[in-house]
């Protein structure tokens, strides 16, 4: 329950800004000035999301409503994002 209020706080906390600095990582930028590395693992990716490991797929990541997808239908949840760039600078997702 005490992660509830906290997670309350950050719904509906957009990502304004990316980039790619590197095949399976991204750097976003929230509304609110905060700053998290997404680092992928490639023994993590899975079903569509194994289409990252493709690079000229990966370095099409964009911005869209206010998140971060690629043309394979990937998309990083903005909120659980917001919720991991306070627990650390860098977060690799499951």
């Amino acid at each position: 329950m005490a992660n509830q209020g906290r997670t309350e706080g950050w719904r509906g906390v957009r990502i304004v800004g990316l980039s790619v600095p590197e095949h399976l990582a991204i750097d976003v930028r929230f509304e609110d000035s905060s700053h998290l590395r997404i680092r992928f693992d490639p023994q993590r990716l899975r079903g569509d999301q194994s289409r990252l490991l493709d690079v000229s797929e990966f370095f099409r990541a964009a911005l869209a409503g206010g998140t971060v997808v690629w043309p394979c239908g990937y998309a990083v949840d903005a909120d659980v994002a917001r919720i991991k760039a306070d627990e650390g600078p860098e977060w690799v997702p499951l």
